[in-house]
């Protein structure tokens, strides 16, 4: 599954038939637009989501994108056949990480704007993914105090990182979350897309 959060790289939005649900460690979005992206092409576009996505299976089937794995660099590029256009995704974390955000103005976008087809995406897949290497990269007791912060929020209607922060200095009976377990929730899952 692909997926565009960042408004400036959006262009082509279009509206989908029905809305598409992805659930994760930080939640559930609603992902209700597609979007063309300058030389990569046509992804869900959801402004709220907390990260931009590229989905390998979609870059391997697609006839304008070329996908390599460089093993004495540890890098995957994704190069525009039509362009030349090369994305270099570096590791971070657990996941290649690519800056889609540097844009070269000598290339063109070359997607035809095809309208998305989501029939082959599964939000189970991105889910399980993230839990994956959620447990792969953090302890049982951190997994337990990220939960125990999106419950808080949950149980708040939401309150924004410095309301919740605030709330928390001030203490909650009951509730042992500090206001270091909540800057690192959002350091790790990113902020709560409800907020």
């Amino acid at each position: 599954m692909s997926l565009l959060a960042s408004e400036e790289l959006a262009t082509q939005i279009r509206v989908l038939d029905s809305p598409i649900y992805i659930n994760g460690i930080g939640g559930e979005i609603e992902v209700k637009h597609t979007a063309v992206v300058k030389d990569i092409g046509r992804m869900l576009y959801c402004p709220t989501a907390h990260i931009n996505a590229l989905s390998q299976s979609r870059v391997v089937a697609s006839p304008h994108l070329d996908l390599d794995y460089h093993k004495q660099y540890d890098t995957y590029t994704v190069r525009n056949v039509n362009s030349g256009r090369v994305f270099y995704f570096h590791p971070r974390n657990g996941c290649y990480i690519c800056d889609l955000a540097v844009v070269d103005d000598d290339f063109h976008t070359l997607t035809d704007g095809s309208d998305y087809d989501a029939s082959s995406d599964s939000d189970s897949e991105l889910y399980q993914m993230t839990e994956s290497q959620l447990r792969d990269m953090y302890s049982k007791r951190e997994i337990e105090k990220f939960n125990a912060v999106r419950e808080l929020e949950k149980s708040l209607a939401f309150p924004s990182t410095s309301d919740l922060v605030e709330i928390v200095s001030r203490g909650i009976p009951g509730n042992d979350v500090t206001t270091t377990d909540v800057r690192r929730t959002d350091q790790v899952l990113g902020k709560n897309f409800q907020s």
